[in-house]
């Protein structure tokens, strides 16, 4: 991870092929969404049998986000962080980047079973909150942000959810994946895993932010 925050900085300043660092961030942050992750999702929630224990996790999921956006606030008070940076520390606290961070982590201490859990805690919990809860947090926090924009849209019509729906439609039909699907698919799946691709994202913004407070429009 550390490695990828030093290329982060590097590109801004190099800018390999004249290639901008926001401009790249968001084309991979794309790829990602669009296309891998999708995937990940999918073939994971599709080797998965239905049952109570993905409501367990998604309920589990919604109890640690709250925990945490609570945990944020009152160490926003105990400490007297200014309200500017607060809304920060809430969303920095509350939604933690489970795919990039813990699927590595967890998938090499526990083995595949880790996937079917980061992929329920973060498509089935974090992803809805984010897009309702934490849209509020920041408009709440930052008086720039549209008040117009309507979290909706983008919380159903998101290609992650929108393939984990297809999944669980092909379990209820107890329709199997046919193995030349599975064979495309696998590859795609595999590259959200360590390095994220996603982690660009990340280490493209880590110089700018240095010094500065951490802006929460990203969020909308």
């Amino acid at each position: 991870m550390g490695v990828l925050v030093f290329i982060g900085i590097l590109w801004r300043i190099i800018k390999p092929d004249g290639l901008d660092a926001d401009h790249t961030r968001r084309v991979l942050a794309s790829v990602v969404f669009n296309l891998l992750l999708p995937a990940l999702v999918f073939l994971t929630l599709m080797s998965q049998d239905l049952g109570v224990d993905p409501l367990k996790m998604m309920a589990f999921g919604f109890g640690i986000i709250l925990f945490g956006i609570i945990l944020g606030l009152v160490m926003g008070k105990t400490f007297k962080i200014p309200q500017a940076k607060l809304g920060g520390v809430v969303l920095g606290v509350g939604f933690a980047n489970i795919t990039a961070l813990g699927l590595p982590l967890l998938e090499h201490l526990y083995g595949p079973m880790a996937r079917a859990i980061i992929v329920h805690l973060d498509i089935f919990s974090s992803l809805p909150m984010v897009l309702t809860l934490g849209l509020m947090i920041a408009r709440h926090y930052v008086n720039s942000m549209p008040s117009d924009r309507l979290p909706l849209k983008p919380l159903l019509l998101n290609p992650p959810l929108l393939r984990a729906g297809l999944a669980g439609v092909l379990k209820s039909a107890s329709i199997e994946l046919p193995s030349s699907v599975q064979t495309f698919l696998e590859p795609l799946a595999e590259a959200p895993r360590p390095p994220h691709a996603d982690h660009p994202r990340i280490v493209s913004q880590w110089g700018p932010c240095m010094g500065t407070t951490f802006p929460l429009g990203w969020l909308s």
